[in-house]
């Protein structure tokens, strides 16, 4: 269980600080603008734009800003039975990720608007939001970014005609090279890719009833028996298997 004790979207003031003493709380604050100092066990972190900053419990945490450029952050203070849900290193620099900034102003306006779903909204989103910051942690500073642009063109696109060339030409590459690159940071060629998403839809599609045929051309297949083939080596079974 995850348990939000405190939050708050922190605008601070030049004076803000917050004095020594040990938290029995799990901080995650994630810094939208500005700089502060935060003391950990001792240990001072300048942290700035873009930078996540996690304190267990039983830490002891002392803060500030400064004055010519105050903080701006998202703060949250959470306890939970299973510490595994937050393996987070003191600092990560996770840049203004837009996805994460729009998980937090979300978040922060369902706080403040405190309806009947309230519980249900704050829980969604900061299930969200850690799964956006578990992701960013996950891209380390090897990860090509063309590839992750391609891997968001082909999710937005998969229902049209979608080709490694394509995807090539958008990142001004040479469709072999492109291929290769994408193939070293995925551990899979860029049609299987493409196939896997399209696929992960007729899923849903299928057992939402939709015939074969229709699902077929949802999913940016024009040949039926085609999309019958991929679908039966990726899944083990024929799309008929999946329909409801």
């Amino acid at each position: 269980m995850l348990k939000i004790t405190n939050y708050v979207q922190r605008i601070a003031t030049a004076e803000w600080a917050i004095p020594e003493y040990v938290i029995d709380f799990h901080d995650l604050t994630f810094i939208y603008k500005g700089e502060a100092v935060y003391t950990v066990n001792g240990k001072p972190h300048k942290v700035s734009a873009g930078t996540l900053l996690y304190i267990p419990p039983g830490s002891t945490r002392s803060a500030y800003t400064f004055a010519e450029n105050p903080m701006h952050s998202f703060a949250l203070n959470l306890v939970t039975d299973d510490a595994s849900l937050l393996r987070f290193p003191t600092l990560k620099h996770a840049g203004i990720d837009e996805q994460l900034v729009d998980l937090y102003l979300k978040f922060d306006k369902a706080w403040l608007l405190r309806d009947k779903y309230f519980k249900l909204k704050t829980k969604s989103y900061l299930t969200l939001i850690l799964c956006r910051i578990n992701e960013l942690q996950a891209l380390n500073a090897k990860t090509d970014r063309r590839i992750e642009r391609a891997k968001e063109y082909v999710l937005a696109n998969y229902q049209k005609p979608v080709s490694l060339k394509q995807a090539a030409e958008r990142e001004g590459l040479n469709g072999v090279y492109f291929g290769a690159l994408f193939k070293k940071n995925t551990g899979q060629s860029f049609n299987r890719y493409v196939n896997a998403i399209r696929i992960n839809k007729a899923k849903d599609l299928l057992a939402d009833g939709n015939s074969v045929a229709d699902t077929s051309l949802m999913c940016g297949f024009d040949n039926i028996f085609y999309f019958s083939g991929v679908f039966k080596k990726i899944m083990g079974k024929s799309p008929i298997h999946f329909k409801k």
